[in-house]
């Protein structure tokens, strides 16, 4: 009996990734544009009801990342993968002003790469890289 998604969890368990050991915000600009910010905010009004909705574990392999094996539905997380499946007017306007200011734009970047998925990598968490259990920790807090 083999089971897919064990099998798949292996899989990725023993490929090796090559992310970089320093800040997103550190890194290289080059480095930089292949990295995804998430910004989620907890509701102050709502201590302990919201759930960032990131089912991950920490990496195995050294690497000092958790892998995301789920995305719960519900979540701060799928609010947020959702808004950038539907694009809206406000949005287009914000990235026509950073156009506009000479700041970079997020506008060529294709919808499905400003998604989180399950099988990617977080690398940081808040200002905490390079340690797992901080970057676990920072996830913990309200």
């Amino acid at each position: 009996l083999v089971c897919g998604a064990c099998c798949r969890a292996a899989a990725s368990m023993y490929k090796r990734r090559s992310h970089i050991q320093v800040h997103p915000a550190e890194a290289s600009e080059q480095l930089r544009s292949t990295y995804l910010k998430v910004v989620l905010e907890k509701d102050p009004m709502r201590p302990g009801r919201q759930l960032y909705g990131l089912g991950y574990r920490p990496s195995t392999d050294g690497l000092e990342c958790l892998h995301i094996e789920d995305i719960r539905p519900g979540s701060l997380l799928e609010r947020w993968n959702d808004l950038r499946r539907h694009p809206n007017p406000l949005r287009e306007l914000e990235s026509g002003l950073e156009e506009a200011s000479g700041q970079p734009s997020s506008a060529s970047i294709s919808l499905a790469q400003e998604q989180m998925w399950t099988g990617w990598a977080v690398v940081a968490v808040n200002d905490v890289h390079a340690d797992l259990g901080l970057m676990q920790s920072e996830l913990t807090k309200d």
